[in-house]
């Protein structure tokens, strides 16, 4: 049965949207996101509390290989990227949402803490 997915996720007062791209926090204050980088985070909030490989990342998100952001560089990138929009105010550590795991990929490990 195909995954059915939620066009909102809302976990420590954030707010992502994945219909309208954004992502909002408690103050209100709204931040664009890219459609591909909100596919980076669901395919991580979906995998939870498993760790996803980056190339399983660039398999499911980057379907196109001719796609010049195809690369474990462009995923790492995609990560700084998510971890911005959800901590501008950088008042967690860089972990708090997205745990990074050498050699082997990324890991949601956001819950309502």
């Amino acid at each position: 049965a195909p995954i059915l997915h939620p066009a909102k996720v809302e976990f420590s007062g954030i707010v992502v949207n994945f219909d309208t791209l954004t992502v909002i926090h408690p103050d209100l204050s709204e931040i664009s996101a890219t459609a591909k980088d909100l596919a980076v985070l669901r395919l991580l909030i979906d995998r939870a509390p498993a760790a996803v490989r980056r190339d399983e990342i660039l398999k499911e998100v980057w379907q196109s290989a001719r796609d010049e952001s195809a690369t474990m560089r462009g995923i790492d990138n995609s990560i700084v990227r998510i971890r911005q929009m959800l901590d501008p105010s950088e008042m967690h550590p860089k972990d708090f949402f997205i745990k990074s795991i050498r050699g082997v990929g990324y890991q949601w490990i956001a819950t309502d803490r």
